[in-house]
């Protein structure tokens, strides 16, 4: 295993970690694994990274924002 593919894979346990609050270890294979519970293998969608939303595109005018403050 490289350094690239070792902090790779580091930096997705990492990831997984955070998505999941669960705590999170690589076995002598390589392979990710949840530390608590029964040590089951983390799925592929967890820790990598996700396509990321669509810019908005559209703009609330300063009048909009007027009737919205003063209807709550």
């Amino acid at each position: 295993m490289t350094d690239d593919e070792w902090e790779q894979r580091r930096e997705r346990s990492i990831r997984a970690a955070f998505q999941t609050g669960r705590p999170v270890f690589a076995d002598s294979n390589g392979e990710l694994r949840y530390a608590d519970g029964d040590g089951e293998q983390l799925p592929d969608d967890v820790g990598v990274f996700q396509k990321p939303l669509p810019e908005a595109t559209m703009r609330i005018t300063w009048w909009a924002r007027m009737k919205r403050w003063f209807r709550a």
